[in-house]
């Protein structure tokens, strides 16, 4: 019963979906969104990554997260009922799309997107 309602696969990973980009990756088991992403060297935005400066910010498109801080102080009544999250406060249960405004803010002048995509094993949007 219960295990339905956590959609991982069986290694305890989750899938995250990310448009515009069309960026894939996989989520380890207590790994927030924003962490998996860094790791793959994606441009997601962040500055705090505690869930205070709202810069890694998204909107849940599809699927459920489990969010470890309520952002309910950050984001407003009309970004929480657009579904607007935060990266770095949200693991995924199972597979998630998200939209992400922003990507293109934290690229260095000298960084390629694609590259970072290929490194990552993401098709570049």
């Amino acid at each position: 019963m219960f295990g339905k309602l956590f959609t991982r696969s069986a290694s305890g990973r989750a899938t995250v979906h990310v448009e515009p980009f069309g960026w894939t990756f996989e989520v380890e088991a207590g790994q927030t969104i924003l962490q998996a992403a860094l790791a793959r060297g994606l441009p997601w935005p962040s500055r705090c990554r505690v869930g205070s400066c709202t810069t890694c910010r998204c909107c849940l498109l599809a699927g459920d997260v489990r969010t470890l801080t309520d952002a309910s102080y950050v984001l407003s009544r009309e970004q929480l009922a657009n579904r607007v999250i935060l990266a770095c406060q949200s693991q995924p249960r199972g597979s998630v799309r998200v939209h992400l405004d922003r990507a293109a803010a934290t690229l260095r002048r000298d960084a390629d997107p694609s590259a970072a995509a290929a490194d990552a094993s993401v098709p570049a949007a």
